[in-house]
C-alpha cells in the first residue's frame, strides 16, 4: 500500500504562518502477490451443424446410437444456460491420459460412475441406486485409487504411466461410465469448472434453415 498527502494552504502572504484548511489522504492499494490468483475465461463459437461431433461418422458418446443434429445441438445449449449451474468444462488443449484402472466386481448388473468438477464428488450407482459419494478436493490420484480399492465389490490401480503424486483434480469429468467389467479414468490437463458469463450463449444465424446456419458464441468463467 502507497501513501500521498496533501494539504490546501488558505492563506498566500508571505510573512504569515500558512492556514491548513483542508487534508486529505489518497491511498494506492494493492494486493499481496499470493493473493493475485487470476480466474480464466474461454471464448469459443459452436457451429450448430449435423454430425458437428464426428465427421468421420463415429460416435463418442455414450448411450448415443447417432451423433446429435443442428436442433440437438441448440436445445442442449440453451437448456443448460437456463439452469445457470457450475458446469464442467474440458479445454481444448486437453491432454488426455489413462488415469486409473477401476472395477466394480459386485453382484449388481450395472454399475455407474459419475465425475463431477464442480464439486471434486465421485458418485457410484450399482443398478440406478446411489452406493458410494466419493471427495477428490485435494486428494492425488493414488489415494483416491486407494479409496476405491479398499471399498467391498470394487478394485482400482494406479495407471503405470502416471506418477502417483498426479493431483485427483485432474480427473476427467465423466456421466454414466460402466465400471461393470472394467473402465478407464481417464486424466487431463485443461479441466475446469465454469459458469456460463451474461449475455452467453449468443446466437447468431446465417440462414432461416439448413445445415451450419447457426453460430453459437459462447463466453465462460472459470470458478
Amino acid at each position: 500500500m502507497a501513501e500521498q498527502t496533501f494539504a490546501i494552504f488558505s492563506n498566500l502572504e508571505a510573512d504569515v504562518t500558512p492556514v491548513v484548511t483542508d487534508l486529505c489522504w489518497t491511498y494506492i492499494l494493492q494486493n499481496f502477490s499470493e493473493n493475485k490468483t487470476v480466474k480464466r475465461n474461454f471464448f469459443f463459437t459452436i457451429i450448430a451443424e449435423d454430425r458437428l461431433e464426428q465427421l468421420t461418422g463415429e460416435v463418442e458418446e455414450l448411450e448415443k446410437e447417432a451423433p446429435r443434429t443442428r436442433e440437438d445441438i441448440l436445445k442442449d445449449i440453451w437448456e443448460t444456460s437456463s439452469k445457470g449451474e457450475l458446469l464442467n468444462f474440458i479445454g481444448a488443449d486437453n491432454k488426455r491420459e489413462l488415469g486409473l484402472t477401476v472395477e466394480y466386481v459386485g453382484t449388481g448388473a450395472s454399475c455407474k460412475l459419475t465425475i463431477d468438477r464442480t464439486n471434486y464428488e465421485i458418485k457410484i450407482y450399482v443398478d440406478g441406486v446411489l452406493n458410494q459419494t466419493i471427495s477428490y478436493k485435494d486428494k492425488t490420484i493414488k489415494q483416491i485409487s486407494d479409496t476405491i480399492d479398499a471399498l467391498a465389490d470394487y478394485t482400482s490401480v494406479v495407471h503405470q504411466d502416471q506418477e502417483n503424486t498426479r493431483s485427483a483434480h485432474d480427473f476427467e469429468p465423466v456421466k454414466d461410465l460402466e465400471i461393470k467389467g472394467s473402465a478407464y479414468i481417464y486424466v487431463g490437463n485443461d479441466i475446469h469448472s465454469v459458469i456460463l458469463n451474461p449475455q452467453s450463449p449468443g446466437q447468431v444465424k446465417l440462414a432461416i434453415e439448413g445445415r451450419g446456419s447457426d453460430r453459437i458464441n459462447i463466453s465462460l468463467r472459470e470458478t
